[in-house]
Order: structure tokens, then C-alpha cells, then sequence
């Protein structure tokens, strides 16, 4: 598991945001609570992981959260039956 990544955010959407990070751009998915607070595009910024990979196609997701606690959080309600 991947607990964080630290690197510069170089675009915004609506529920996503793209971090480079050695010249490779991951997309993150993030809240829009999360996406308000990031800061501009200048900034190296750390981002809290959880990962999911889809059982069917064995893609992998990632969630970004702006604190360790965001992020443990989500792992929680996750974990409960019939709501993660």
C-alpha cells in the first residue's frame, strides 16, 4: 500500500486532480472538500493514498486526502458492509 506521494499538482477537474511526480502523472481521485483546500500548481503537495483495485478488471484506484486522518477515516466506512 502506498501510504503518501509528494509532488506538483499540474491539473484540477471536477473530482480529480493529476500529480507529477518524476515525470510521471498520476490521477487521483479527490473530494471536493480536498480539492478547494490544494494549493496552486507551483506548490509540491503531499497527498494521503488509498488504494482500491476493481475485482473485475483489476484496475487500480487511487483516493487522495490531505491528512493521515482523512484518509483513515475513509479506510473505515470503507470496510462496512453494503456502504464501501
Amino acid at each position: 500500500m502506498i501510504e503518501y506521494i509528494n509532488g506538483k499538482i499540474v491539473s484540477k477537474n471536477l473530482d480529480t486532480i493529476i500529480m507529477e511526480i518524476n515525470g510521471i502523472g498520476y490521477i487521483i481521485n479527490v473530494s471536493s472538500l480536498t480539492l478547494n483546500k490544494l494549493p496552486n500548481h507551483t506548490q509540491n503537495t503531499k497527498i494521503y493514498i488509498s488504494e482500491s483495485t476493481n475485482m473485475y478488471s483489476g484496475t487500480n484506484t487511487w483516493y487522495g486526502f490531505l491528512t493521515k486522518e482523512e484518509r483513515d477515516l475513509f479506510e473505515v466506512i470503507k470496510s462496512i458492509q453494503k456502504i464501501g
